[in-house]
């Protein structure tokens, strides 16, 4: 939903391979999407489910994720604004508690100015699979499972070699030409 909400095709994120242990049980699992504004606001579009049967990316038909926004512009207050309540979750409350909230706000965070450093892309949005688990009755947990850049539309990047390759291809698929003899 939020890769949705931003006008991102699910089938356009790409995949890197990442190796992490094997949780069971988890409180709740989601994607956010990470940017900074030119106004110094940051925003963190937060959506999940609770636990782990539920995914964000394909939900059931009637079954609807919390969508969250958590804002923060220079040393103000983190600002929590539940934009979409999760079916999966009782009237009135929220998924995560304001702490998740914050610390998967400040997580992701540093990650995008690490990766807007290394990539030096000042308008680099990221997309971050999220999970939290409780290992101790009141003691939670905030993991980052995976991130990736957020590709622009293709209207809106330089178009690359294999960008071109890679519509041409499709519309020759889309056309019934192959290259097969």
């Amino acid at each position: 939903m939020a890769r949705r909400q931003f006008g991102i095709e699910e089938t356009s994120v790409g995949m890197g391979i990442l190796v992490n242990p094997s949780f069971q049980g988890e409180v709740a699992n989601g994607v956010s999407i990470f940017g900074a504004e030119s106004s110094g606001e940051r925003k963190l579009t937060i959506t999940g489910f609770p636990g782990d049967e539920l995914e964000v990316a394909n939900p059931p038909v009637g079954v609807r994720p919390e969508t969250a926004v958590v804002t923060k512009t220079n040393d103000t207050e983190h600002s929590i604004d539940i934009i979409a309540p999760s079916t999966e979750v009782p009237m009135q409350r929220r998924l995560l508690e304001e702490t998740d909230y914050t610390k998967f706000f400040d997580i992701n965070s540093k990650i995008h100015d690490d990766w807007k450093a290394r990539t030096r892309n000042p308008n680099v949005k990221l997309d971050i699979e999220w999970k939290v688990m409780e290992p101790t009755p009141g003691r939670r947990q905030q993991f980052v499972k995976q991130g990736r850049e957020v590709p622009k539309p293709l209207d809106q990047r330089q178009q690359s070699v294999e960008d071109t390759l890679v519509l041409a291809a499709r519309n020759s698929t889309a056309t019934g030409f192959t290259s097969e003899r």
